[in-house]
């Protein structure tokens, strides 16, 4: 199973690393081979009213290429990771008792996601 942890745009310290890491894998263990990847980011926002971390965790489901999301915030990555690991978790479950594999198709990794659209270019005059 592919795991993949970056916490502001960089790989993981180890200790980090290694708690996420840990979690993510005994979270998703329950559904065995149905899961062939997760991804993890976190995002820190500081300055703003609800200053705290943001995190999104991404479970790629075997059948059909989908990707069930979790999203969640906390004081630290820690608890934004917890919160995000478990919505991610009930999301599978419930994906996994109604027959469809997902709802979000999403890429694990954030380069391979299309760039947003560019205005169009102002025509010069001759």
């Amino acid at each position: 199973m592919f795991v993949s942890i970056r916490v502001q745009g960089q790989l993981a310290q180890y200790p980090l690393r290694e708690h996420l890491e840990r979690r993510l894998r005994g979270a998703v263990q329950p559904f065995g081979v149905r899961v062939t990847g997760v991804a993890l980011r976190a995002t820190s926002v500081p300055g703003t009213r609800a200053d705290g971390t943001t995190c999104r965790v991404a479970i790629a489901m075997g059948e059909g290429g989908r990707v069930v999301t979790g999203t969640g915030r906390g004081a630290n990555v820690y608890f934004a990771a917890d919160a995000a690991i478990d919505r991610a978790v009930r999301a599978a479950a419930k994906a996994i008792r109604s027959g469809r594999p997902g709802v979000e198709p999403f890429a694990m990794d954030p380069a391979n996601l299309p760039e947003p659209p560019r205005p169009p270019a102002a025509r010069r005059s001759a």
